[in-house]
């Protein structure tokens, strides 16, 4: 049976990774010089960047002054690393007081999450994110003054469901409030945006259909580079494990 860890555990397991979490840390601080005490975070895979994806940023602008965006760095995504922070970075560039960057090697990564990579396959799973969840609260988090982090509603994917409540549970220990966003819906429906409709639509290359579902930077992406997703999506299911939904 599903066991939780302990906080020793979990923090044994931390005692020797400690200075390449610091070092990581330090290299994505380089680009937050201006962030205050106080501050929200989301941390998106966006494979690709949806009009779901710029909602919940949306949302938490409301709510908090600046806003540090993580995209996973993990690169086993349809959608390569570079490309996918770029088209973050182009879709929220008219947003005042955002800053995007890479979510380093310690923030949803296969060392820290590896269910994550794993929740196409494995939809049932009983998760255990407590690791990732600590190295955000007890590093991250006072390094950057983030105070709220933002998730957005998962109906569908139980495997992030259960991350989103393991961090209700647990990130208030370290001083960092988990607010839920409910997802945008589509357009004349209950249904919720998701990256995951995205790329099926883009796998019938039905553009009309994706035009109202994102950004039309991320549009003009998915027009341009269809044959290098496709090459890349048949190398991802030929030596890796399935791409993450969002």
């Amino acid at each position: 049976f599903f066991k939780q860890k302990t906080a020793y555990e979990v923090t044994a397991r931390l005692v020797g990774s400690e200075m390449c979490i610091r070092d990581s840390i330090q290299t994505v601080q380089s680009l937050c010089t201006h962030m205050k005490p106080g501050c929200g975070a989301i941390v998106m895979n966006a494979n690709p960047f949806t009009n779901g994806h710029r909602y919940l940023v949306e949302c938490a602008l409301k709510q908090v002054e600046q806003l540090i965006i993580f995209v996973v760095e993990e690169d086993r995504s349809n959608v390569p690393f570079d490309d996918r922070i770029e088209l973050v970075r182009q879709g929220v560039m008219d947003l005042s007081n955002v800053v995007v960057v890479p979510s380093g090697n310690f923030i949803i990564s296969s060392t820290t999450f590896q269910s994550y990579f794993e929740k196409e396959t494995k939809t049932e799973a009983v998760i255990d994110a407590a690791m990732d969840i600590e190295i955000f609260g007890k590093y991250i988090a006072p390094v950057f003054g983030i105070a709220k982090r933002f998730v957005g509603e998962e109906p569908t994917d139980f495997i992030t469901r259960q991350y989103n409540e393991q961090m209700a549970e647990q990130l208030p220990r370290y001083g960092v409030q988990l607010i839920e966003i409910p997802r945008k819906q589509k357009e004349n429906s209950s249904e919720a945006i998701s990256a995951s409709t995205v790329r099926g639509c883009l796998q019938m290359e039905d553009y009309s259909a994706i035009e109202k579902l994102v950004p039309s930077s991320t549009l003009t992406y998915l027009k341009n580079n269809f044959e290098k997703l496709e090459r890349r999506k048949k190398c991802c299911l030929l030596y890796t494990s399935p791409s993450p939904r969002d």
